[in-house]
């Protein structure tokens, strides 16, 4: 239940709980391709700063797109990979691919390598699995979770840094800044850590949540670091000082999601209430609140700032207005935009869809069987009849 923009907003890509990836035309939301295998998050986010997208299969199968287009870039197998020794040379600023193999490793890939660089030991602690954060330039990792300790490690050969010691419990995924001089840890302890990303020497610790923070994200200038958590507020902090920018109050249940827009005026949260909320920043106030009927899973702003993308628990992905706040409408498309997100028992996909009007049809199609009963718009009721008739 996610979903995300490429770098540049021309697409979109949805997931769900079954090893299905569904990719979008971002500025219609017209369906492009279903995708083999289960998105992988990247820092935060599903396509790589490049624009590409990896998926996962059930066979520990990894799948490299270039924004979805198909036939794939290569594929990547875990098991009978090992890595090579010395690691094998990567180009400055290349980006880490990474793929579990086994229950405590994991490999990791550079993007024009199908070999693997290096493989690391990322053990699980009583059933949870570690996190891994790679910067964007792919120079430093950081593997957490209910480790003792997070560990950063030099993304260029794999060697470990050092350990990341303070925390007390498990730590949600680490966050990098933009310009990769730090990187901030959220805790089930109710702190934020900062770190240096070049020595992993603890900056400062950030205070102020009742209970466990689990998402943090940092402002596009990288002043400011926002968190949301179990107590069920947003929280906006100086990151040179740590003090409090912003106590931001309203939802009902744990937030889990959270975001700047790209002028770093206001932020999105998100959380198991079923609404969004949208603050001003400089001042805290409530802007809006976006509903879904069940628990958001992601919630952000498009790159240009002009929508917001939000996905829930009820399998949709919806589009907003983000000056107007209102759901973003075509008269072709069903649903008023609300994108299904691929659900338990439908077809995994061995290889690549192809994309096409027989492809776009039956995406349409389960569409309309999720409008049925949900909403009484004429237009899109009238879209669904000709689909169904066959005169689409």
């Amino acid at each position: 239940m996610g979903a995300r923009f490429s770098p540049d907003g021309g697409r979109i890509a949805s997931a769900g709980s079954s090893y299905l990836t569904r990719l979008w035309d971002g500025p219609s939301g017209v369906p492009l391709a279903d995708l083999p295998g289960r998105l992988v998050s990247y820092e935060g986010r599903y396509f790589l700063p490049g624009g590409e997208l990896r998926t996962q299969d059930k066979a520990e199968r990894a799948w490299l797109f270039h924004e979805g287009a198909q036939p794939p870039l290569r594929s990547f197998l875990a098991g009978p990979l090992k890595p090579a020794s010395p690691p094998a040379p990567c180009a400055p600023r290349c980006v880490r691919l990474y793929l579990p193999r086994g229950a405590d490793e994991l490999l990791f890939f550079g993007l024009q390598q199908s070999a693997p660089l290096f493989a690391l030991r990322a053990p699980q602690v009583n059933g949870r699995a570690t996190f891994v954060s790679v910067a964007p330039s792919g120079r430093r990792i950081v593997l957490g979770g209910r480790l003792p300790e997070p560990l950063l490690f030099d993304g260029e050969d794999g060697h470990l840094i050092t350990s990341l010691p303070g925390h007390q419990g498990a730590v949600s995924p680490a966050v990098f800044s933009h310009d990769e001089l730090i990187f901030a840890t959220p805790g089930d302890d109710k702190t934020i850590r900062l770190w240096s990303a070049r020595s992993g020497a603890h900056l400062r610790t950030i205070v102020g949540h009742s209970d466990e923070v689990h998402v943090v994200a940092f402002s596009p200038d990288d002043q400011q670091i926002a968190s949301v958590g179990r107590d069920r507020s947003a929280r906006v902090f100086a990151v040179a000082t740590g003090a409090v920018r912003q106590v931001l109050v309203g939802h009902g249940a744990a937030t889990n999601a959270v975001g700047f827009s790209p002028d770093g005026a206001r932020l999105v949260t998100g959380s198991f209430d079923g609404t969004v909320r949208v603050w001003d920043t400089r001042t805290g106030a409530a802007l809006a609140v976006l509903k879904h009927p069940s628990w958001i899973g992601t919630a952000e702003f498009s790159p240009d700032g002009t929508e917001i993308l939000t996905a829930a628990a009820d399998h949709t992905v919806r589009r907003w207005d983000a000056r107007t706040y209102q759901p973003l409408q075509r008269r072709a498309d069903p649903a008023d935009l609300l994108l299904p997100v691929p659900g338990e028992g439908q077809v995994v996909l061995e290889e690549p869809a192809p994309v096409g009007h027989a492809a776009v049809r039956e995406t349409l199609k389960l569409a309309c069987r999720l409008l049925r009963g949900r909403s009484q718009d004429e237009a899109a009721q009238h879209e669904c009849s000709r689909l169904e008739e066959g005169r689409f």
